[in-house]
């Protein structure tokens, strides 16, 4: 079967081959034609008015179809280049620019939830230390362009030697990672084992994958256990990274600057924590979805330590100056002062002494 990449072949009186498009031959076909194919491009019984046009697309050809004798080596039709299309491919910027007239403001928006998560692995070799993870993140929670928590806890708790760092939907990475935190105690308690942290990781990227994104949480899980120091990122689609450092959220693209710079093998502890640090103060200051303080928190065999608002670097300080007035300072016209409780008075009736009215308690 002969494979092109969309152009056009005109036959005329079955023999010409117009429009400038090479020959079949010339193109690089994958196969040899095939028999129907031979046949197809046999036409000697054409009349010289009339232009045949065969259409193809890579490994499909299109039906043949004889077109009317207004087509000629005269006027012929527009042809493509039959090398491969290289750069970029502007065919659609039509339509979309036609859809976006039609539909307004109708069109999908997305939302930016802001935060800077990160991780990094740290001991073994020639440190001394024992294998860990460093697990970092600011406390800004946004609604828009309105800052509505200053100091809220984005790294979450799965299981006493399991952290996860939660970007996205607030709502949605606190109860995911509920669900899952939960999840495990019940397989830890089922198997009787201390669960794995690949465990975790697998609970939650087939969660999120059942949901096709819908659920936006965007999840930086660590932990360490009896096969070593781990460390996932979960995306809200499903797919997941296994890295030595890792950084996720609106601010990501500032912390990975840091960590690509001060990053290295066996890392020592405090080296970790000061680099998370580092990498999470940058997202604060670069990132407007990223604010206030950093939380960090260390997890090795042994214990998890959360150091909650280890830097504080946005501290509201003292003003320079005070603006207070003394009372009286603005005038005003009139004063009207109403009271906003009301007193009722409730009158019991006696009961009706009527022959008619009165119960029968016979």
């Amino acid at each position: 079967m002969l494979v092109f990449d969309r152009f056009y072949l005109s036959i005329m009186s079955g023999e010409d081959i117009a429009m400038g498009a090479p020959p079949p031959s010339q193109v690089g076909a994958s196969d040899s034609p095939t028999q129907n194919d031979e046949q197809s491009l046999e036409h000697d019984d054409l009349v010289d008015s009339s232009v045949f046009i065969i259409t193809f697309t890579q490994n499909q050809p299109y039906p043949y179809k004889l077109l009317d004798s207004e087509f000629s080596l005269d006027n012929p039709l527009p042809t493509m280049s039959s090398t491969n299309n290289i750069g970029f491919d502007f065919s659609n910027h039509a339509r979309n620019q036609f859809l976006g007239e039609r539909l307004g403001s109708a069109l999908p928006k997305a939302t930016s939830t802001g935060t800077t998560i990160v991780g990094v692995k740290f001991g073994g070799g020639t440190t001394g230390e024992p294998e860990g993870v460093c697990l970092g993140a600011d406390t800004r929670a946004t609604g828009g362009p309105i800052v509505a928590d200053k100091n809220c806890e984005k790294i979450h708790y799965i299981a006493n030697h399991i952290r996860c760092c939660g970007a996205g939907t607030a709502a949605d990475t606190e109860f995911v990672t509920n669900l899952i935190s939960s999840n495990m105690e019940l397989h830890a308690l089922s198997s009787g084992r201390k669960p794995q942290v690949v465990t975790a990781m697998t609970m939650l990227k087939q969660y999120l994958y059942r949901y096709q994104g819908h659920v936006g949480a965007y999840l930086v899980i660590g932990g360490v256990d009896e096969t070593g120091a781990h460390l996932f990122t979960v995306h809200a689609h499903g797919s997941t990274d296994k890295l030595p450092y890792v950084t996720m959220g609106s601010g990501s693209m500032a912390a990975m600057a840091v960590f690509e710079s001060g990053f290295k093998e066996n890392l020592t502890r405090q080296q970790a924590i000061d680099l998370v640090s580092r990498a999470i103060r940058s997202g604060i200051f670069n990132d407007l979805g990223s604010g206030s303080n950093v939380d960090v928190c260390v997890i090795t065999k042994d214990q998890t330590e959360m150091l909650r608002n280890y830097e504080m670097p946005n501290e509201r300080g003292s003003k320079t100056r005070e603006y207070k007035f003394r009372r009286g300072t603005t005038a005003f016209t009139k004063e009207d002062v109403k009271s906003l409780i009301f007193k009722e008075e409730v009158k019991i009736l006696p009961p009706s002494l009527d022959a008619n009215t009165a119960m029968d308690v016979a």
